[in-house]
């Protein structure tokens, strides 16, 4: 590897974003399950997105290690079985490695979409969110990323073992249909449905003003900034960690081989550094913002001193 110093920093900031990114999405996964007033579907959207996280949180960097470990220079004199093993392996530990990144994004996507309707269809809400409909929308955000990425994962692991080439390139169309519909669309998804809640607190506050009813609207004002709060770090957050990737990897797979090798390889560690990054930041975003699940982890923590914190509502993260 050409950048020695680079990959010095990855290899020393990854583990380490890794583990916090770990220790976060765990503590939130064990808050909301050992904590019985938190069971209900805006804590089980979160635990989802937790699990994802940790999943990322791990995978990430893992994979960091498994190339600089397994770094090869590739040529068409060097096709022996063991670099064909290790292109398999590339493309099997990239199979869990982009499921677990969609996961994510998609997790992402029902939690909003939890709250989306709850402040903006309350009345649909419990039409919305039967047992049924959750469990539905749960088995499709985790089976679609390995759905749509089996077959090329089966079909580039068959190629490895004919010819190491053909391992290297990969389906323009395929890769741009996976990064629109598994990434960006979810993310256009989600700011438009904040935008949407912004729009329904605001017009809410102006209904209760104009009948004269100053308290909640002065309520729901506040609420309206604490979401365009939340929007603008949202936003923020996948333009500065999710979007890059998501561009490079269509930019990359349209335009193959964009860079050199050595480069190549050093802006994939880079735009995987920012993706670990994201998953390590939900925790603090989607979860420790709301004050329900904090004061939940800090009864569960403080609880063999005897303090004990009162969770009589759960309601949604504004």
């Amino acid at each position: 590897m050409a950048d020695t110093n680079l990959h010095k920093f990855l290899l020393i900031t990854m583990p380490v974003v890794g583990v916090v990114g770990f220790v976060g999405n765990f503590i939130v996964c064990v808050t909301i399950c050992c904590t019985r007033t938190l069971h209900n579907v805006t804590n089980l959207t979160l635990l989802n997105l937790a699990i994802a996280d940790l999943l990322v949180s791990t995978l990430v960097p893992l994979n960091l290690l498994y190339t600089v470990t397994n770094d090869v220079e590739t040529n068409d004199l060097q096709c022996g079985a063991d670099i064909t093993f290790q292109y398999s392996t590339a493309w099997v530990f990239l199979f869990f490695l982009n499921s677990s990144t969609s996961h994510s994004v998609l997790c992402l996507t029902l939690v909003c979409f939890e709250q989306f309707i709850g402040i903006s269809r309350p009345l649909k809400y419990p039409t919305y969110f039967t047992r049924r409909k959750i469990t539905a929308m749960l088995i499709t955000v985790w089976s679609t990323p390995l759905i749509a990425y089996l077959p090329r994962t089966i079909l580039m692991t068959k190629l490895c073992h004919k010819d190491i080439c053909l391992c290297l390139t990969q389906e323009p169309l395929y890769s741009a249909v996976e990064t629109l519909m598994l990434l960006l669309l979810p993310t256009a998804a989600i700011i438009w449905m904040y935008f949407r809640i912004i729009l329904t607190l605001k017009r809410g506050a102006r209904n209760l003003e104009v009948q004269g009813i100053q308290g909640p609207a002065r309520e729901l004002h506040h609420a309206r900034r604490k979401v365009t709060g939340i929007l603008i770090v949202l936003i923020t957050a996948f333009l500065i960690f999710v979007i890059p990737g998501a561009v490079w990897y269509l930019v990359s797979t349209l335009f193959y081989p964009v860079f050199s090798g050595d480069v190549e390889t050093n802006i994939w560690h880079s735009l995987a550094l920012l993706s670990l990054l994201n998953s390590s930041i939900n925790p603090v975003l989607y979860a420790f913002k709301y004050d329900v699940l904090r004061k939940a982890f800090k009864a569960m923590v403080c609880r063999c001193y005897g303090w004990r914190s009162s969770l009589n509502q759960i309601g949604p993260l504004i």
